[in-house]
């Protein structure tokens, strides 16, 4: 079993600012809250199916299973918008327009945006 990890630093690639308060570590490994992992994976999806290679687009699928997977692990957890405020409202807005595009290809996965805080 392989397993990348890509070690990245706000503000690369839209991450935000993270207080170390807010990371919670797990078997030695620092994690960012649930929410802002969601809604990164979900750019990640949006970018891989819009780019002009065809490798890219085809990550995109791979990325489709990781969103559906966090959302259920936001949901089974209680995950809602309105207590992430700590959030810059940009990346908000954004993971929010990504959700409805992400909802227009996934229907089925609505009610689970919707049950975190999300309008789809």
């Amino acid at each position: 079993l392989a397993i990348k990890v890509d070690v990245l630093v706000p503000p690369t690639l839209s991450i935000p600012f993270v207080e170390p308060s807010r990371i919670i570590t797990r078997n030695s490994l620092p994690l960012m809250p649930l929410l802002p992992q969601l809604l990164l994976k979900l750019q990640c999806w949006d970018d891989h199916r819009r780019s002009r290679y065809n490798d890219k687009r085809m990550k995109q699928y791979v990325d489709e299973g990781d969103v559906r997977e966090l959302l259920g692990i936001a949901m089974k957890r209680g995950v809602r918008v309105s207590n992430e405020g700590w959030l810059p409202s940009t990346f908000m807005m954004q993971g929010e327009l990504r959700a409805k595009l992400y909802v227009a290809q996934y229907p089925t996965t609505r009610d689970h945006w919707h049950r975190i805080g999300f309008q789809c």
